[in-house]
């Protein structure tokens, strides 16, 4: 029979388990997200520098935002 205090530390470590298992799963969001906004801005570059050689006067909109 478990005492208070091992029933209590082993729903502590099932919710320490939990917890690392969302920030891992955030975490993976954030790189995600990370990657995309480095690819607009590298396409935003891109873009400006495409409308700066022609010799447009304007610059197309951002994507990164």
């Amino acid at each position: 029979m478990q005492s208070i205090n091992d029933r209590r530390l082993t729903e502590l470590n099932a919710q320490v388990q939990s917890l690392e298992a969302r920030q891992a799963e955030q975490q993976s969001v954030v790189e995600q997200l990370r990657r995309k906004l480095a690819q607009a801005t590298e396409a935003d570059l891109n873009a400006e520098a495409k409308a700066l050689q022609s010799g447009s006067a304007r610059t197309p909109k951002a994507a990164e935002g």
